[in-house]
């Protein structure tokens, strides 16, 4: 059974904490995009975590795999948009991860915690990127002619990404650099895109995808469970 957490404004784009007991979400609740935590299970009240700022807007939030902060998005006063480290503990003033000229957005930290995939427009269209959570170090394009929805394999070894129909998966080398080894389509479909925030999700183990079909005006949840087979078809590899 299915059961609503949230009944005052507009709540969107939830994550789940590391631990599976919290979620995460930006909603209007009392302000315009505010970040928000709340029990999954309904057993407590949501808890504003951060709130927008008068020049500024929340757009989307992520936990860290160590779950002791939240990256999050905000519009800025120029029009552009950056990405936010909030701490969970100590000070909880939000460290600039990304902030430049450039709209960035989609942040995903590999389970490592080493890495930070995002989207970005820095080369003038918007493409997928993985550079160091530390901020030093070169920053590599994933995608090529365009990525958007960066998700990490649950081992860190691959970064999924959509580009239109297509779900490409890019396999990722961070030793003894940075660098992209290989992209491959895994399959395609008419599955419902989003280009501001992650619009579908990989299964715990790695072995499955969850995606939104439109189905007449609704949209439904498609578990993509066959897509080695048919990247063998594709690939015409044998088993």
């Amino acid at each position: 059974a299915t059961e609503r957490l949230t009944r005052e404004g507009v709540s969107e784009r939830p994550e789940w904490s590391p631990d599976g007991r919290r979620l995460l979400y930006v909603s209007s609740g009392t302000n315009a995009n505010s970040l928000w935590l709340q029990p999954a299970d309904g057993s407590g009240p949501a808890e504003l975590l951060l709130e927008s700022a008068t020049t500024t807007t929340i757009r989307e939030g992520v936990f860290a795999p160590d779950g002791r902060g939240v990256l999050f998005r905000q519009d800025t006063p120029d029009s552009n948009r950056d990405v936010l480290l909030l701490p969970l503990a100590g000070d909880r003033t939000p460290v600039p991860l990304l902030a430049s000229i450039d709209d960035d957005k989609q942040p995903r930290v590999s389970p490592d915690g080493r890495w930070l995939a995002y989207v970005s427009n820095r080369s003038g269209s918007e493409e997928v990127y993985v550079g160091p959570m530390s901020g030093t170090g070169a920053r590599v394009a994933v995608s090529s002619g365009g990525g958007a929805e960066p998700l990490w394999a649950p081992d860190g070894t691959h970064l999924y990404f959509r580009v239109g129909a297509r779900l490409v998966r890019a396999r990722i080398a961070t030793s003894p650099a940075l660098a992209v080894l290989a992209r491959d389509t895994l399959f395609e479909g008419p599955y419902i895109t989003d280009p501001w925030h992650p619009n579908y999700d990989v299964t715990p183990d790695g072995t499955g995808f969850i995606m939104l079909q439109p189905v007449d005006e609704n949209r439904r949840l498609v578990m993509i469970v066959n897509w080695i087979e048919e990247l063998r078809q594709r690939t015409r590899a044998t088993p």
